[in-house]
């Protein structure tokens, strides 16, 4: 379910809960959704809290604390209306990611987005399935086992007692023809798809296959 502040709440303090919201793009009203899956008891997920690359223009992300407060106040307004009706929560997408509006905010460069972006999810989604997710290249391309970047990330959390119910990985497998046979023999095999597999259970945590795309 699109989550994504820009679209949301694209105007301050008027998000795009109800079903006969202004129409944008790719990105139906919130209610309008699951009432959808509530009619064809599909299971939905939300998607994403914090996630830089798509904030409204009235959010001064070079403003770190003024960034936080707005947060917090989007957190809290969602979990308010929609925790009781959706149980998995997607706290962080994309932190290796960033480009764009994302790439140039301050926020985005503090080093404990993460840490302070799912204390804030525990705050006011207490007993929901608080998920963090990453990109298909972060997660699959980059591996190098215990070394990799997502899975030090997820685990410097865990130690820092971060409560992370699970962990989403994105497969979107988009190549050029020409590079389809080089990335089927190195990266998306069995044999890497399960030391990727193997590493990530080594956290403990249910491991999510998100945004599945492939090609034609």
């Amino acid at each position: 379910v699109p989550f994504y502040w820009d679209a949301l709440e694209p105007e301050q303090g008027k998000p795009r809960f109800d079903k006969n919201s202004p129409k944008i793009y790719r990105r139906p009203p919130i209610d309008l959704c699951l009432e959808y899956c509530e009619k064809y008891g599909i299971t939905p997920k939300e998607h994403c809290l914090t996630y830089m690359n798509f904030v409204p223009n009235w959010v001064d992300t070079q403003d770190v604390n003024d960034t936080k407060r707005k947060l917090e106040k989007r957190y809290k307004a969602c979990a308010e209306r929609y925790a009781d009706r959706i149980h998995g929560w997607e706290v962080v997408n994309e932190l290796f990611c960033a480009d764009g509006h994302g790439a140039n905010t301050i926020f985005f460069r503090e080093d404990d987005i993460l840490e302070w972006s799912f204390k804030l999810a525990e705050k006011y989604f207490y007993s929901n399935e608080l998920i963090v997710n990453e990109a298909t290249k972060k997660v699959w391309d980059s591996f190098a086992w215990g070394r990799s970047q997502y899975y030090q990330m997820i685990e410097r959390a865990l130690a820092h007692n971060v409560r992370i119910d699970c962990v989403g990985m994105q497969y979107h497998v988009f190549r050029l023809p020409e590079e389809e046979r080089r990335c089927h023999e190195t990266i998306y095999n069995p044999k890497m798809l399960f030391d990727v597999l193997d590493l990530y259970a080594k956290l403990d945590r249910p491991i999510q296959i998100t945004e599945t795309t492939l090609p034609a």
